[in-house]
């Protein structure tokens, strides 16, 4: 009975055994298919960060082909700037507009720019400088509208002069305010708010530009006056047109005696004096102003040598500009006595000038390299 138990215990024993080798022979299998699993989910893993290389790689490559040059590419953004600075002409008696045309640095502005190069002073030696030379270059900030210009204190040094004063006020208000991101300029010296320059220019508010420079009066008018804004060239090298500010009878409209003025000689008030745009005895036959466009027709004598001796494109300026600053205007329509320009074959190609572009660009002389862009100044200059 003993045995007998013990004999079965034995089978159970075996069976046991045998049923305990199936569990773990079972355990193994469950431990395999884990293993492939896990190597499954590595492959993929690896296969997914191969190709996001790929994608970036491609990518990369893709940036560095369309960069290259003759290939399309982005546009970039234009940093050039022409700026309208303003000098004195030769004889130091008038303000010249001067155009000069300058690359932006990343941080630039305008303004700042514009102040900047007008400190620096004018490249061409048949200019003059306004701002004094040899004192530290004005820094400029931008709030709102207004544009804060902190002149250093050493300008104090400089100051004296109605003439000298008004001119530099006026130099500093009409270049920032060009530049086209301000309406009016604030003046600090040292950094502090003054009320009055030596010659007792009020400069506590801020100041708009004047609305008239190289003003010459004419006293020899006894009724009633108006001003006329005409432009003239300024020096015989017939580089830079200029604006006079005259003084002429009133009871026409302004436009049409700016242009007759235009026609005529300047006023010889200062040596070497300014220089007409066109030759002797042109006249202004009619004059109309019709959806922002002048209709402009002259009386020339010869028309088949007209502007032989006269550039055209200086006249046409001239005219444009004197028009402009009298009137509404956007364009020129111009006809020598009663014919259009343009229908003269030497004047098909003439190109009529435009409010925007860089039309006073300053001279370099030859053999002179002046940079497009230089570093902010430290110091005088």
């Amino acid at each position: 009975m003993t045995a007998a138990k013990k004999k079965k215990s034995g089978k159970n024993a075996s069976a046991n055994k045998a049923g305990s080798k199936k569990k773990r022979g079972g355990a193994k299998s469950g431990s395999d298919s884990k293993k492939v699993e896990a190597v499954g989910r590595g492959l993929n893993t690896f296969l997914l960060t191969l190709l996001i290389l790929v994608i970036v790689a491609g990518a990369g490559w893709m940036w560095v082909f369309l960069g290259k040059p003759g290939l399309p590419t982005q546009p970039q953004q234009d940093r050039s700037a022409c700026l309208e600075l303003y000098f004195y002409d030769s004889a130091v008696s008038y303000l010249v507009p001067v155009h000069r045309r300058v690359v932006l640095a990343p941080n630039d502005k305008k303004t700042e720019r514009a102040i900047r190069e007008f400190a620096i002073g004018p490249h061409d030696p048949s200019l003059a400088r306004v701002y004094p030379a040899n004192i530290p270059v004005p820094s400029v900030t931008i709030e709102g509208r207004t544009a804060v210009v902190d002149l250093p204190s050493e300008i104090l040094r400089h100051m004296g002069g109605t003439a000298r004063e008004g001119a530099l006020l006026d130099a500093i208000t009409l270049t920032a305010v060009a530049a086209g991101e301000c309406r009016n300029v604030r003046l600090l010296v040292g950094g502090e708010i003054m009320e009055t320059t030596v010659e007792g220019y009020i400069i506590d508010n801020p100041l708009e530009p004047p609305d008239a420079i190289n003003k010459v009066p004419n006293f020899s008018l006894d009724s009633d006056s108006q001003w006329v804004t005409v432009y003239f060239l300024r020096d015989s090298d017939r580089k830079y047109l200029f604006p006079l500010t005259l003084e002429v009878m009133a009871g026409t409209p302004p436009v049409e005696e700016a242009v007759k003025a235009l026609l005529n000689s300047p006023p010889r008030i200062v040596d070497p004096p300014p220089l007409r745009v066109c030759p002797t005895g042109y006249s202004l036959e009619r004059l109309a102003i019709e959806n922002s466009i002048a209709h402009v027709d002259l009386g020339v004598p010869n028309t088949e040598t007209a502007f032989f001796d006269y550039d055209i494109n200086i006249f046409m300026r001239a005219l444009y500009q004197t028009l402009r600053d009298n009137a509404e205007i956007s364009g020129i329509d111009l006809s020598f006595n009663g014919r259009p320009v343009t229908s003269y074959g030497r004047f098909t190609r003439l190109e009529f000038p435009s409010q925007n572009d860089c039309w006073n660009a300053e001279y370099q002389p030859v053999g002179e390299s002046i940079p497009l862009y230089s570093n902010p100044l430290e110091g005088g200059i």
